[in-house]
């Protein structure tokens, strides 16, 4: 009988490899060369990381071609990225919600210099105490997001302090925080130790499958299971499974593999 260890490292040597990237919103990320184009790219893209993986390809490349560099948003007026962003609507994302998002992140920049930057002094604030590093980072990074009162609830910046999974912010960590041959990097803020797996219901229903976690719903408690789950295996890189294993239901080989490796447990 095989074990969870095993069954993990026998998906992860399938599947963790650059060919199984597409299609994946990592994509959009990785056409732009390390900088903060790159950081940048990969939070508008796992800020729309939600619904079929084209949609959000298309509307991520739509988006950012209208908005352009960095170096291009800092010089951006308001009223001049409502008129970039004038139409654009994505599933829940109003335009409206899409310009705010996009003027809070050009002020991240003008007072920050990087997204890096601001999380590493989320980081800081949180030394000596409970909270996790990567919570603290996605504290102030999230602050830094919402910072209209009318903007708090927004569902395109999710709250750290509530009960959401985080799948999207936490997406962001891992492709700039890790460094390997599928996620870029860059961020040193943080290490890949610290991270949390970003859970959606597509990671709940394969975690829930091998039995890292027997919570029905997807929430901070259930992503805080699966990679306490995790890291028992890989403590110093919990979420170097997580391609891989959302790789299943993806490649057409993925469901048939599933299926052998929950049968061999």
């Amino acid at each position: 009988m095989k074990s969870l260890g095993d069954t993990l490292e026998a998906i992860y040597r399938t599947f963790h490899h650059p060919r199984y990237i597409s299609p994946d919103p990592l994509e959009v990320v990785l056409s732009q060369p390390p900088g903060l184009d790159r950081e940048f790219r990969a939070l508008v893209c796992a800020s729309f990381a939600l619904g079929r993986v084209h949609s959000i390809l298309a509307a991520c490349q739509n988006i950012l071609d209208r908005i352009g560099s960095v170096s291009e948003l800092v010089l951006l007026s308001d009223d001049e990225i409502h008129e970039r962003c004038q139409g654009f609507v994505y599933r829940f994302f109003t335009t409206n919600e899409v310009v705010r998002f996009f003027c809070s992140v050009r002020d991240l920049y003008i007072q920050h210099g990087s997204i890096d930057n601001a999380c590493r002094l989320g980081v800081d604030a949180v030394r000596g105490t409970d909270m996790p590093p990567a919570i603290g980072a996605l504290r102030y990074l999230a602050g830094c997001l919402r910072n209209e009162p009318n903007s708090l609830q927004s569902i395109m910046i999710p709250n750290p302090d509530g009960s959401s999974a985080l799948k999207r912010l936490h997406l962001f960590l891992r492709w700039m925080v890790r460094t390997d041959e599928i996620d870029p990097g860059g961020f040193t803020c943080l290490g890949p130790a610290d991270l949390f797996v970003p859970v959606d219901v597509h990671m709940h229903r394969v975690a829930y499958s091998l039995s890292m976690t027997r919570r029905k719903s997807v929430d901070a408690e259930t992503c805080r299971q699966i990679t306490a789950c995790l890291r028992r295996f890989c403590p110093e890189d919990p979420v170097r499974y997580d391609f891989s294993l959302t790789r299943i239901g993806i490649h057409p080989a993925g469901k048939a593999i599933m299926e052998r490796e929950i049968m061999e447990i």
